[in-house]
């Protein structure tokens, strides 16, 4: 029987910030998305200028929808997170030294 260890305890974290409000998430989604979309389309254009439109959209946002999504959305809510936690520390009230 193999010895008995004891069970590792998690590592101590960092507490979770609060969550951005469903705006800024909303804005900065449409942040992100509006200029992949646009800088595809004049980059797919003239390949896909022959294309139906419904086919020469759905290659875009096949392709700006993972890009967007794993990083362009993340990116600026990671941004937006630590603009808030910037501001919200110099607004807190400090203790008395």
């Amino acid at each position: 029987m193999p010895p008995q260890t004891a069970p590792r305890s998690a590592p101590p974290s960092r507490p979770m910030p609060p969550p951005l409000p469903a705006t800024l998430r909303i804005l900065a989604t449409w942040a992100a998305i509006l200029p992949l979309a646009l800088g595809a389309r004049a980059l797919l254009g003239p390949l896909v200028a022959a294309w139906p439109e419904p086919l020469a959209l759905a290659l875009t946002i096949t392709l700006v929808v993972p890009v967007a999504v794993l990083w362009a959305v993340p990116f600026l809510l990671r941004g937006i997170a630590a603009l808030r936690a910037r501001t919200s520390a110099k607004r807190a009230p400090r203790g008395v030294a």
